[in-house]
């Protein structure tokens, strides 16, 4: 769902929890992955609104507060055999979803675009965040990276290849290669043909920037 829907679950909860051990008891808030946003937005829009929380340490573990990223060509490889797939239309369907809409900092778009750009969802959702102040004020804020402690990065680099697949017998040929979108230079990021008996569906998506 959308993640201000959630975080007004959050509201919720914390009001329930101060009727039980009263608003005086100071309690600590985590929030994992997408919980992280869905708590900073809650926070903040009880701060904003003169609701009380009672929150003192707000523990943000591993949120994408910057954006969350699934490489885009993986996201066209998941569009393009949905129709083949139910793993893959799966997939596909939490995609479309609203919160990984909001979140993700690349989103595939139908035709493909020739850049990376986010869905929409997503600036909006920014845009809602800073009007009810970003971040909270009272709580004390901890931030817990789950990874690396010197910067590094996945392992491949930008339009380097990351998925390699294939298969092929009398009567199917399927072809689904997937590269990192790319730095500022034009490269492809998604290769996908299918060929079933005599019928042939292909689809090749470059992006720059």
């Amino acid at each position: 769902d959308y993640m201000q829907r959630n975080a007004f679950a959050v509201v919720d909860l914390l009001q329930q929890i101060q009727g039980i051990v009263g608003p005086q008891t100071p309690v600590a808030l985590a929030g994992a992955s997408m919980g992280g946003l869905v708590s900073r937005y809650a926070l903040a829009y009880m701060e904003t609104n003169g609701l009380p929380h009672s929150v003192r340490t707000f523990i943000s573990f591993d949120a994408p507060h910057m954006g969350a990223d699934i490489p885009l060509g993986i996201q066209y490889w998941v569009d393009f055999f949905s129709t083949q797939s139910s793993d893959a239309a799966f997939f596909l369907s939490l995609l479309n979803r609203p919160a990984a809409r909001q979140m993700l900092v690349y989103h595939y778009t139908d035709p493909a675009g020739s850049t990376g750009e986010p869905d929409p969802l997503r600036g909006a959702f920014a845009t809602d965040l800073a009007a009810i102040g970003n971040w909270p004020d009272q709580p004390r804020l901890v931030a817990i990276a789950n990874g690396s402690d010197n910067g590094s990065g996945q392992g491949f680099a930008p339009g380097a290849q990351i998925v390699q697949w294939s298969y092929s017998d009398l009567f199917v040929a399927i072809t689904g290669n997937v590269w990192a979108v790319p730095d500022v230079t034009s490269t492809k990021i998604f290769d996908g043909r299918l060929r079933i008996l005599f019928s042939t569906t292909t689809q090749a998506v470059t992006v720059n920037g």
